[in-house]
């Protein structure tokens, strides 16, 4: 199995190799809308904590299943069951901005890094689908299905 080198996650490849034949549970298609702007404005280094403790969160709320940085700045992550995956997206939505929240208020009590601003964490948002395994004649076409479904999330303010 091979692992991200940054978040220290599956690859894409090794998710997929994982569950190949599975054809029941239910998949996660996370996009983290904003990061670009925040690299830009941020830095590569916030940036990449960020991805390291969004692929750390993912993992401690999806605890039976199994989480991969698919690309850049989207995760994926299977659940036993399809109930299970609309279930994590919600939790992990709330994690998410709370995690943002928690690190605003880092900034603005001076608990920060130096240099860091607060104005892109207001930015990021999560863009999330699912798909259930059972729907589609693959884990590809479940994986296609639950990235083409994925609708913008606003994060708390």
């Amino acid at each position: 199995m091979t692992t991200d080198p940054l978040t220290g996650l599956l690859t894409l490849e090794s998710f997929l190799q994982e569950l190949r034949g599975r054809r029941a549970g239910g998949v996660v298609y996370i996009d983290i809308v904003g990061l670009v702007f925040s690299n830009f404005v941020l830095g590569p280094n916030a940036t990449d904590q960020l991805l390291v403790e969004t692929g750390n969160l993912l993992v401690a709320h999806c605890p039976k299943g199994l989480v991969a940085r698919a690309v850049s700045d989207e995760f994926v992550a299977f659940t036993e069951k399809m109930e299970n995956a609309t279930l994590l997206a919600e939790i992990f939505a709330t994690a998410f901005d709370r995690q943002l929240a928690q690190r605003r208020a880092r900034v603005l009590t001076g608990t920060s890094e130096a240099g860091v601003i607060h104005a892109p964490a207001r930015v990021l948002t999560l863009s999330m689908g699912t798909a259930a395994l059972e729907n589609h004649e693959s884990l590809e076409a479940a994986l296609q299905a639950a990235d083409s479904s994925r609708c913008p999330r606003e994060t708390a303010r």
